[in-house]
């Protein structure tokens, strides 16, 4: 990479999370190009020139927050909880994501994506859509790893219709995560685990995988929810 390419990535990454900052701080309704330079100290013309559509400075935040939830999926692996456990996380982290008030999360799990890649320019759109296609890649990879870990007999099961069910899950967790503006509601959160628990009981788990323990999850939640965990240390 020669000077000006890491040059330009560099002040990429300062726009891309001043504007984070901001989304978490107003809305991306409120963002400008102003207020962005004004904590960059990146002129406001040089911005433009970055990102000529504010839907381009949004895809952009999507694919840096996208290219980092590979890592969450490694963090949930070292972590001692069953398979059934970390198929639990990985249904209710986007509640966790989206209750700290991370309005770029619920698109990214929502399946809004068809909003940004409708407004945004040629580039970002092909750069937006090759980094979901990856997350996507990344989340079933994982799913396929806890299923033949953790079922007897995965054979007897139809993984897509498992598949779907926890991702319509992890949707539905994101909204319900997105209703709230800042803090999390621990009833709701449970209700969501009863919901996966009962997709996920009906399976034939091999018997250390058996337990579940709801405090591990929860635990689990909170600390991947983690601003410096989620977004990187900005």
């Amino acid at each position: 990479m020669d000077n000006g390419s890491y040059a330009l990535r560099k002040r990429e990454e300062t726009v891309v999370a001043s504007s984070l900052k901001l989304m978490r701080e107003c809305g991306h309704f409120d963002i400008t190009y102003g207020k962005i330079s004004d904590i960059t100290g990146i002129p406001s013309t040089t911005i433009y020139r970055m990102f000529p559509r504010k839907s381009d400075l949004l895809a952009c935040c999507t694919i840096y927050i996208v290219n980092s939830l590979p890592q969450i999926f490694k963090r949930i692996n070292k972590m001692r909880l069953t398979a059934k456990e970390k198929l639990c996380v990985f249904s209710c982290f986007p509640y966790y994501c989206c209750s700290i008030s991370n309005e770029v999360f619920d698109v990214v799990f929502s399946g809004a994506n068809s909003v940004f890649l409708s407004e945004c320019s040629g580039e970002a759109k092909l750069r937006l859509t090759g980094a979901i296609k990856s997350l996507y890649v990344r989340r079933k990879e994982f799913f396929d790893q806890q299923v033949e870990q953790g079922i007897k007999h995965p054979e007897m099961i139809n993984p897509k219709i498992l598949y779907r069910h926890l991702t319509i899950l992890s949707r539905g967790a994101s909204h319900l995560g997105y209703l709230k503006s800042f803090g999390i509601n621990e009833c709701e959160l449970e209700d969501i685990l009863e919901i996966t628990m009962s997709v996920l009981d009906s399976l034939n788990w091999n018997n250390e995988h058996q337990r579940f323990d709801r405090h591990l999850v929860c635990a689990a939640l909170r600390t991947l929810s983690d601003r410096e965990n989620i977004n990187g240390k900005q």
